[in-house]
Formats: C-alpha cells, structure tokens, sequence
C-alpha cells in the first residue's frame, strides 16, 4: 500500500502507521480504539441478570464475558430519577 500512496499524503501514512501499530500490537479480545461515550441512564443490577458467556446477540455477535446488556429504554435517566440515586447511594 505504501507504494501507492504518494509520499507527502500526511493522511494515508499515518492510517498506515496506526494500523501497523494496531497488527502488533494486537491481544484477542481487547478492544484498540478510543470509544468516546457519555452515559444515557442507569439501572438496578439488583432487578436483572447478567447475560451469559456464548450467548448470540442479534447485531451484537456471541457475548464472551458475562455482562449486564439492558435496552436503552429501560434506563432511569430524569432529573428525578437521578436525584433518588444520589440520595440512595449517599451522594446527596
């Protein structure tokens, strides 16, 4: 690829670099990019269980740890909602 790609395009060779870095760097499993994210809702551990190892989630693939996967629609996120939990967990 590198041949192809016009020596001063800044761009293309340092997507290159990152990928190289990326391949040799490279641990099953572990995720290499920056996720940049903010938090939509919480939830009550307590009221689900966690979805089993191997279990095939549509759009998602196989779950290879044990994690809560709850819908973003059941998440508490009003202002009331988040109040009670600073409250409840001695926040507030």
């Amino acid at each position: 690829a590198e041949n192809k790609i016009p020596t001063n395009n800044g761009i293309f060779s340092c997507y290159l670099k990152q990928m190289r870095k990326r391949i040799k760097n490279y641990k099953c499993g572990v995720i290499q990019t920056d996720l940049k994210g903010f938090i939509c809702g919480y939830f009550n551990t307590s009221k689900y269980s966690p979805v089993k190892v191997g279990v095939s989630l549509e759009y998602l693939g196989e779950v290879r740890e044990e994690r809560y996967m709850i819908p973003i629609n059941k998440l508490k996120y009003t202002k009331d909602k988040w109040k009670d939990f600073l409250c409840e967990t001695g926040l507030l």
